[in-house]
């Protein structure tokens, strides 16, 4: 999930993912590195904050999530 999409609000949608399947596992990847962004964003319930400029360390962190 991005942060920031054409139509969408990254945040609110993770949120809405939750409640709407308490069990899917949403991996915020952005460009934005910015603590008060991601303390929103795994508060929504994203399980993963990750940048775009990390995308290597994307592979890690997707086998954590499904772990």
């Amino acid at each position: 999930m991005d942060l920031h999409m054409k139509d969408a609000d990254g945040i609110a949608t993770t949120k809405q993912l939750g409640i709407a399947d308490p069990a899917a596992k949403v991996v915020i990847v952005t460009d934005y590195d910015d603590e008060e962004l991601r303390k929103a964003a795994l508060a929504a319930g994203a399980c993963e904050y990750a940048l775009k400029e990390d995308l290597p360390d994307l592979l890690r962190l997707l086998r954590n999530v499904t772990a």
